[in-house]
């Protein structure tokens, strides 16, 4: 999934959790905080694969089930806030949308990451963080000429479209830091 996909998924899904739960909107921080958390796995396993090689793939360390329930509970032990559910929230959600691309593309579930290291993941080939960018750009744009892709673009567009009009429902959050 884009990083646009996760945190719309994300924001979906904190703001409907602050709704039922508080009956308010998310805050600035609040949303801030998701922002990082549905973008955390990647800004850690990614580099770290791809850039600097020592990570097998870009989805292990931080996309692994082991890590990411012990992380967010550990954060929620020490810290319980609606700050800190934001942002676990944001990272929990991260990993089930990883797993929804390639099913929506054809490729069946992919559930494997989820139990790195137990489960081993294919070694990422010895690229750059720029090079591996570009491929997966270049692949999703020749992706998108298909029809399966052409629906997946339009379910992306729906999903940000969601997320769009809650933002704007809950009086965009981060922007003047409510």
């Amino acid at each position: 999934m884009w990083p646009w996909d996760h945190l719309a998924l994300g924001y979906i899904g904190y703001t409907i959790y602050i709704h039922r739960r508080r009956g308010r909107e998310p805050t600035s921080i609040e949303t801030l905080a998701v922002v990082i958390g549905t973008q955390f796995p990647d800004l850690l396993d990614k580099p770290l694969a791809w850039q600097f090689h020592v990570l097998p793939s870009g989805t292990t360390l931080f996309h692994s089930a082991f890590t990411a329930v012990g992380l967010c509970g550990l954060l929620l032990y020490v810290h319980r806030s609606p700050v800190s559910t934001a942002f676990a929230l944001g990272y929990l959600l991260h990993l089930p949308a990883d797993m929804l691309y390639p099913a929506l593309m054809g490729n069946g579930l992919w559930t494997s990451f989820l139990w790195w290291p137990l489960v081993t993941s294919s070694p990422a080939s010895s690229t750059t963080l720029l090079s591996k960018t570009v491929a997966l750009v270049t692949n999703a744009l020749v992706q998108v000429q298909t029809p399966t892709g052409w629906l997946y673009l339009i379910g992306e567009l729906c999903l940000l479209g969601i997320a769009g009009a809650l933002w704007l429902r809950d009086g965009h959050p981060g922007i003047g830091w409510n």
